[in-house]
C-alpha cells in the first residue's frame, strides 16, 4: 500500500470519528471532533470510553437482533395482510351494502336457504370488515410504540442512563406483535 493511499484511509477513520462523536454529543464538542480528524489513534480511545455507559445502558435496553428481525417480519407481514384485505374489499364482490342489500331482498322474497346464504356472504364481508380494523388498530399501536422507543432510545443516549419503564416498553412492543402473529394466525385458522 503506498503512502498516499494509508493517508487517505487515516483521514477518512479520523473524519468518520468526528462526525461520529459530533452526532452523540453535538457540536458544542468541535474541538474535541477536530482534534480526532489528525490524532484519532490517541483520543478515540478516550472520547469511546467516555460514550461506552451511553451506548451500553442504550443496548442493555432494547430487543437483541434477531427479535427485531422477528418483529421487522411480523409487520411486514401484517402490513401484506392488510392490503391484501383492502384488494378484496375494492372488490364488488365484498360489498357489505350489496350484501345486505342481497340479504334483506332474500328475506323479503321468502327464500329462507337463500336468504341464509346470503346472510353467510354478509358475515363473512363483516368479519373481514373487523379482522382489518383490529389489524389497523393494532398496526398503529405498534408504529407509536415505536416512536416511543425511539425517543426514550434518544433520551438514554443522550442522558447516559436509562429512563424509567423502557424496559417495559419494550416489553409492550413485543407482547402487541404477538398479539397481531396471533390475530393473523386465528384468521388463518378460520379461513383454514
Amino acid at each position: 500500500m503506498k503512502l498516499a493511499e494509508l493517508a487517505v484511509i487515516y483521514a477518512v477513520v479520523g473524519v468518520g470519528l468526528a462526525v461520529w462523536l459530533l452526532s452523540m454529543r453535538g457540536l458544542s464538542h468541535g474541538m474535541e471532533a477536530a482534534l480526532l480528524v489528525p490524532f484519532w489513534p490517541l483520543v478515540a480511545p478516550f472520547a469511546l470510553a467516555r460514550e461506552a455507559p451511553r451506548i451500553n445502558a442504550l443496548g442493555s435496553l432494547l430487543p437483541d437482533a434477531e427479535t427485531a428481525e422477528r418483529v421487522t417480519r411480523r409487520l411486514a407481514r401484517v402490513e401484506g395482510k392488510i392490503g391484501e384485505i383492502d384488494r378484496l374489499l375494492s372488490d364488488p364482490a365484498f360489498s357489505e351494502r350489496s350484501a345486505e342489500k342481497r340479504w334483506h331482498e332474500l328475506v323479503a322474497g321468502d327464500d329462507a336457504e337463500l336468504a341464509m346464504t346470503a346472510k353467510r356472504t354478509l358475515d363473512n364481508v363483516r368479519r373481514l370488515r373487523s379482522l382489518r380494523a383490529k389489524l389497523v388498530h393494532d398496526f398503529e399501536h405498534v408504529h407509536e410504540l415505536l416512536g416511543q422507543l425511539r425517543v426514550q432510545a434518544e433520551v438514554v443516549r443522550l442522558a447516559g442512563e436509562p429512563e424509567t419503564g423502557v424496559r417495559e416498553l419494550v416489553q409492550e412492543l413485543l407482547d402487541q406483535v404477538e398479539s397481531l402473529d396471533e390475530v393473523l394466525s386465528a384468521g388463518h385458522d378460520a379461513a383454514g
